[in-house]
């Protein structure tokens, strides 16, 4: 197992070393000739492009491979993990921005975007988790029976 401390500092030293940038930059030239390579390309990344990336396309995928097997109890699971991620989180992150503990660049999450302190993609993240892991579930389930036996491990 790695020692979290030495991949902290094995990224760290990834990302200063020169022979690397340069080879990402020659990487993104190729594939991308057109348009100028940026360090800081990640921050032009909105958080609702974030969502629709990283969470609705995989969630969309995994629906489709799971949609001969969901039933309506697994409707009630995950509205009950979606419930319990928007009950258990939404009091502290609202804490944590209102005290400014973290904030939000106004670029990537305008004002208008803002429900009570937090942005609306922050609150479709949590339930956009919780369908995500549940449908991950319900796909893993098909592969992992538990055992006619009992509780063994």
């Amino acid at each position: 197992m790695i020692n979290d401390t030495r991949w902290l500092r094995f990224l760290r030293n990834l990302a200063k070393n020169d022979r690397m940038r340069y080879s990402l930059k020659k990487v993104w030239e190729r594939v991308n000739p057109d348009l100028s390579y940026d360090e800081n390309i990640y921050r032009h990344m909105t958080y609702a492009v974030f969502l629709l990336v990283f969470l609705l396309i995989p969630i969309i995928t995994l629906a489709l491979a799971v949609r001969c097997r969901w039933q309506g109890r697994h409707l009630a699971a995950c509205a009950v993990v979606c419930g319990l991620a928007f009950v258990y989180t939404s009091p502290w992150d609202n804490h944590a921005a209102k005290i400014k503990l973290w904030t939000y660049d106004p670029v990537f999450a305008p004002p208008s975007h803002f429900v009570l302190f937090l942005p609306w993609e922050e609150y479709a993240f949590y339930f956009a988790q919780g369908i995500f892991l549940c449908l991950l579930l319900v796909l893993l389930s098909r592969y992992f029976k538990p055992s006619s036996k009992g509780h063994e491990l």
